[in-house]
Protein backbone atom coordinates (compact mmCIF):
# COMPACT_ATOMS: atom_id res chain seq x y z
CA UNK A 1 0.00 0.00 0.00
CA UNK A 2 1.46 3.60 -0.91
CA UNK A 3 0.72 6.13 1.42
CA UNK A 4 0.40 10.28 0.84
CA UNK A 5 0.97 12.48 3.77
CA UNK A 6 -2.05 14.98 4.01
CA UNK A 7 -2.27 16.52 7.64
CA UNK A 8 0.44 16.90 10.33
CA UNK A 9 0.29 17.74 14.04
CA UNK A 10 0.91 21.61 14.54
CA UNK A 11 2.36 20.63 17.80
CA UNK A 12 4.73 18.02 16.02
CA UNK A 13 8.18 18.58 16.82
CA UNK A 14 11.30 16.08 15.38
CA UNK A 15 9.06 13.88 13.67
CA UNK A 16 6.98 11.02 14.11
CA UNK A 17 3.96 12.25 15.22
CA UNK A 18 -0.03 12.12 15.16
CA UNK A 19 -0.07 12.01 10.92
CA UNK A 20 -3.16 11.57 8.63
CA UNK A 21 -2.30 10.00 5.49
CA UNK A 22 -4.68 8.84 1.97
CA UNK A 23 -3.88 5.13 0.35
CA UNK A 24 -3.58 4.42 -3.36
CA UNK A 25 -6.66 2.06 -2.42
CA UNK A 26 -8.68 5.16 -1.36
CA UNK A 27 -8.86 4.87 2.00
CA UNK A 28 -7.74 7.49 5.00
CA UNK A 29 -4.89 5.94 7.67
CA UNK A 30 -4.86 8.07 10.99
CA UNK A 31 -1.59 7.84 13.28
CA UNK A 32 -2.20 8.73 16.98
CA UNK A 33 -1.64 7.89 19.91
CA UNK A 34 -2.38 4.25 21.40
CA UNK A 35 -4.76 4.24 23.86
CA UNK A 36 -6.37 1.65 26.55
CA UNK A 37 -8.82 0.97 24.43
CA UNK A 38 -6.05 -1.03 22.35
CA UNK A 39 -4.29 -0.77 19.01
CA UNK A 40 -8.77 -0.02 17.01
CA UNK A 41 -8.08 3.33 18.93
CA UNK A 42 -5.79 6.39 17.82
CA UNK A 43 -5.98 9.52 19.64
CA UNK A 44 -5.24 12.90 17.85
CA UNK A 45 -6.17 16.54 18.09
CA UNK A 46 -9.72 17.36 16.48
CA UNK A 47 -7.48 20.16 14.84
CA UNK A 48 -5.46 17.28 12.92
CA UNK A 49 -8.29 15.73 11.83
CA UNK A 50 -10.24 19.33 10.53
CA UNK A 51 -6.88 20.09 8.86
CA UNK A 52 -7.28 16.83 6.81
CA UNK A 53 -10.31 17.99 5.62
CA UNK A 54 -9.58 21.37 4.22
CA UNK A 55 -6.29 19.90 2.62
CA UNK A 56 -8.70 18.08 0.60
CA UNK A 57 -10.98 21.15 0.10
CA UNK A 58 -13.41 19.64 2.19
CA UNK A 59 -14.96 21.62 4.95
CA UNK A 60 -15.40 19.13 8.11
CA UNK A 61 -14.02 15.44 9.37
CA UNK A 62 -17.38 13.73 8.92
CA UNK A 63 -15.47 10.06 9.92
CA UNK A 64 -16.16 8.71 13.22
CA UNK A 65 -14.71 10.00 16.35
CA UNK A 66 -15.17 9.79 19.89
CA UNK A 67 -14.48 12.70 22.09
CA UNK A 68 -12.22 12.33 25.20
CA UNK A 69 -12.35 14.05 28.86
CA UNK A 70 -8.67 15.15 27.55
CA UNK A 71 -9.88 17.66 24.96
CA UNK A 72 -8.88 14.80 22.21
CA UNK A 73 -10.47 12.62 19.63
CA UNK A 74 -10.37 8.74 19.22
CA UNK A 75 -10.44 7.50 15.60
CA UNK A 76 -11.96 4.19 15.74
CA UNK A 77 -10.54 2.04 12.34
CA UNK A 78 -8.99 -1.35 11.33
CA UNK A 79 -4.92 -2.04 12.62
CA UNK A 80 -2.64 -1.55 9.51
CA UNK A 81 -0.69 -4.49 9.23
CA UNK A 82 1.02 -3.76 6.05
CA UNK A 83 4.95 -4.03 5.97
CA UNK A 84 5.16 -1.42 3.22
CA UNK A 85 3.15 1.36 4.67
CA UNK A 86 4.47 0.70 8.24
CA UNK A 87 7.94 0.78 6.93
CA UNK A 88 7.61 4.13 4.83
CA UNK A 89 5.62 5.98 7.91
CA UNK A 90 8.00 4.24 10.69
CA UNK A 91 5.57 3.98 13.24
CA UNK A 92 6.53 4.70 17.20
CA UNK A 93 5.88 1.80 19.58
CA UNK A 94 3.50 3.65 21.49
CA UNK A 95 1.52 5.05 18.70
CA UNK A 96 -1.27 3.06 16.50
CA UNK A 97 -2.04 3.83 13.09
CA UNK A 98 -5.62 2.72 12.19
CA UNK A 99 -7.32 2.86 8.53
CA UNK A 100 -11.30 3.92 7.50
CA UNK A 101 -12.93 3.32 4.86
CA UNK A 102 -14.99 5.18 3.47
CA UNK A 103 -16.32 8.61 3.61
CA UNK A 104 -14.27 10.99 6.20
CA UNK A 105 -14.85 14.44 4.58
CA UNK A 106 -17.68 16.96 3.89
Amino acid sequence: MKVQVIAVSASCEGGNCPTTYVTDRGSVLVQGDRTARGRRFAEVTQQLLLDHAARLGALRWAGPVTPTSAGTVLVEGDVVDDVEALQSIGLPSHETLVEIQGKVIA
